[in-house]
């Protein structure tokens, strides 16, 4: 159990499923990383690349269903504007930045096996 702490600290993954409140800040390679997560109905993968000053990041389910309403990263890029896609599809986002920390907020969605959440955080 003590490596899933190191796991979670290396991740920077915070969870708060009832307020559909998800997290990530990795403290190794943040510019090019990619770990699992673990919810108490889901689990799946996250990503995050950033170059040229664009920020992007992806949630995959692989089980389960996820309800979410913000996502919040650390700030990697000069951050002023988001688009998120939930299978290709723009979902309408709001962008606010604090404590060097990016928080996007949205009206509630439910992510399932195979969706595939996307934010490009420029």
């Amino acid at each position: 159990m003590s490596s899933y702490g190191a796991f979670i600290t290396a991740s920077g993954f915070t969870l708060n499923e009832p307020n559909g409140k998800i997290g990530f800040a990795p403290k190794i390679t943040p510019e090019n990383f990619r770990s699992a997560f673990i919810t108490g109905s889901s689990w799946g993968t996250f990503s995050q690349n950033v170059k040229n000053g664009q920020q992007r990041a992806r949630l995959e389910i692989e089980y389960g269903a996820l309800k979410l309403k913000e996502v919040s990263l650390d700030e990697l890029s000069d951050s002023k504007h988001v688009m998120v896609t939930l299978n290709g599809e723009k979902v309408k986002a709001k962008l606010k930045n604090k404590n060097n920390e990016v928080m996007v907020s949205f009206k509630p969605i439910s992510i399932i096996k195979g969706d595939k959440l996307e934010f490009e955080i420029k």
